[in-house]
């Protein structure tokens, strides 16, 4: 995404103002950003005094782009929003319009892309309005990037290109053009469609950033990684695998791990595809591991976030307290009534003290929460189940099985993707929870050689592309039936799971043949594994909070002579719509 400040100051204050601004910048080009921080905080701090809202704005500004190359977004968003306080001051439509533009990137780099969409569009009013043709080339290529994220079709994404590839031709601006002719790539990899034309494209960007001074190395990698797409599509495994080569050296110089994750994704798949397993697997490996990278980073952005948005509360609190004494001061002093003085000060104490217990409470219950969800992921991608997976893999490809292993490392690979996605939402559809069950189930039964069968029923009253659940509460107890019930059973063994609608709730059994509950005696509390033990937790603690309550029974399945035949798990959850 392309990313821009604007500067304008006038009077004594520029010359000052400026040359800060400039030393700014030039730790910002040797990535000195503690110095580039500590002098933005100065020039912030001396235009504050001066009461210099241009100054003020442009700290901000500096700070956005500092708190960017952090990779703090959540300061970089409050940094930006601080600078358009000041920017109302002033009535700045020009600075107001970047600002959205800026808020927009930042979006768009946190995968925010809806949110970013709209601030973007926001700014392609204003500079369409005034026609500025310079910061219209900025405006539409970070639209068209955010349209490839957003899945649009490809008239649209090309309609954004088309804009930004005439001005840019026109005015011989090479430095974009070249990023231009990789979204316009992009865009006909991501609808295969014209591979032909993704690859002019790729090879003409790669040949004006020879031509050019300008070193980017990402957007280098951007190329590669784009033709051996292409050449993938083709079917052209050796310059794909090529291409894929150069890619990577680029991404890794540049520690760009977003890069990383999408160049070994492609990589799998063209190893697959040439039949080299063992190499497949390597790139798998790889990819999981950019895939848990980006996950903490996420997790760690979104504690700054929160930690910032505790900060700010704080000093609220403070400033409101303040006021607070200030009034009470003033009412002592007016109407000299020792006795209204003590009642209001035991007033305002006895609100403090029931604001914070209350403040206490429910900042424990949110910890728990986030706690019980980290604990619940972690189960979910335990190292017993992913090294059983790769262990599958391994032996199908002993075996020379090359056909099983392809399938079992797709379906293994798409669990992960469905795991990490789900795990973000509250709810999510039925037919989305289904298809997770179906790929996990799909896999053990690869693994176990076929030891037991499955059924998946949904009532009719239920809209699966339109009721929405709560993720990943049913997995636990299918993993339970296939470990604890129909693994090891000498016939063949059944797991049955329904969906059915009944009042405000969605209830899903979960039934096997095995053994039954064997540890445990009809008190309906499921087998104790970890991530049933996290379940239970999980449903403790979201009961707390809902109207609808999620009700959880285990029981033992018998025949008429009161013999175990199996166990079955009944979960009723709280359903909504999309």
């Amino acid at each position: 995404m392309m990313f821009t400040l604007s500067y304008q100051a006038h009077g004594q204050e520029k010359e000052y103002v400026d040359s800060l601004i400039n030393i700014c910048i030039d730790f910002l080009k040797s990535a000195e950003l503690d110095s580039a921080k500590s002098t933005a905080e100065q020039m912030q701090q001396y235009s504050k005094e001066k009461d210099y809202h241009l100054g003020i704005i442009q700290s901000y500004g500096l700070m956005t782009n500092i708190y960017q190359r952090q990779g703090n977004n959540a300061k970089a968003i409050m940094a930006t929003k601080s600078a358009i306080s000041y920017i109302e001051k002033t009535g700045n439509k020009t600075n107001m319009a970047i600002s959205h533009m800026n808020i927009g990137s930042i979006l768009y780099k946190d995968g925010q892309y809806e949110e970013a969409l709209k601030y973007m569009n926001m700014a392609d009013e204003y500079f369409l309005e005034v026609d500025d043709k310079d910061m219209l080339i900025t405006v539409n290529f970070n639209l068209s990037s955010i349209y490839i994220k957003l899945e649009k079709t490809l008239e649209e994404i090309l309609e954004k290109v088309a804009i930004v590839e005439e001005m840019t031709r026109a005015k011989k601006d090479t430095a974009n053009l070249f990023q231009v002719l990789n979204n316009k790539g992009l865009a006909y990899i991501k609808n295969n469609q014209n591979i032909a034309e993704a690859i002019n494209c790729f090879e003409e960007s790669l040949l004006l950033q020879r031509l050019s001074d300008a070193n980017k190395p990402v957007t280098k990698g951007f190329s590669y990684a784009g033709l051996g797409d292409a050449y993938l599509l083709l079917k052209k495994y050796d310059l794909a695998l090529h291409y894929n080569d150069s890619a990577l050296t680029f991404f890794t110089k540049m520690k760009y791990n977003l890069g990383l994750r999408d160049t070994y994704k492609s990589r799998k798949d063209i190893m697959s595809s040439q039949g080299n397993y063992k190499e497949a697997f390597k790139a798998l490996s790889e990819l999981t591991q950019y895939l848990d990278t980006l996950y903490d980073e996420q997790r760690s952005r979104q504690l700054n976030q929160v930690r910032t948005e505790y900060e700010t509360e704080r000093k609220e609190a403070e400033i409101a307290s303040l006021s607070q004494q200030a009034s009470i001061q003033a009412l002592v002093i007016k109407q000299k009534n020792l006795a209204l003085i003590i009642g209001i000060i035991f007033f305002l104490f006895i609100l403090v003290v029931i604001y914070f217990v209350i403040k206490q409470r429910t900042s424990i219950r949110q910890q728990a929460q986030v706690e019980i969800e980290q604990r619940f992921l972690r189960s979910q991608l335990n190292p017993h189940f992913i090294f059983n997976a790769l262990l599958a893999i391994q032996n199908f490809m002993l075996k020379n099985d090359a056909q099983k292993a392809a399938l079992y490392l797709s379906k293994f690979s798409k669990l992960m993707r469905e795991i990490l996605e789900n795990s973000r939402q509250e709810f999510i559809p039925v037919s989305a929870e289904i298809e997770m069950l179906t790929n996990y189930l799909d896999i053990h039964k690869m693994r176990l050689n076929n030891a037991f069968d499955y059924q998946i029923e949904v009532e009719d009253q239920i809209d699966p592309d339109s009721d929405t659940i709560p993720p990943m509460f049913v997995q636990p107890f299918v993993e339970n039936a296939i470990e604890h019930g129909v693994y090891g059973l000498e016939h063949q063994g059944n797991i049955q799971i329904s969906f059915t609608k009944k009042g405000e709730h969605i209830e899903i059994s979960v039934s096997d043949n095995g053994r039954g509950l064997t540890n445990t005696s009809n008190t309906g509390k499921p087998h104790n594994s970890l991530a049933s033990t996290i379940i239970q937790e999980r449903i403790d603690l979201i009961n707390r909070t809902l109207k609808i309550k999620i009700d959880l029974i285990v029981k033992n399945l018998k025949n008429e002579k009161g013999e175990i035949i199996g166990t079955q798990t009944q979960l009723k959850v709280p359903y909504a719509y999309l």
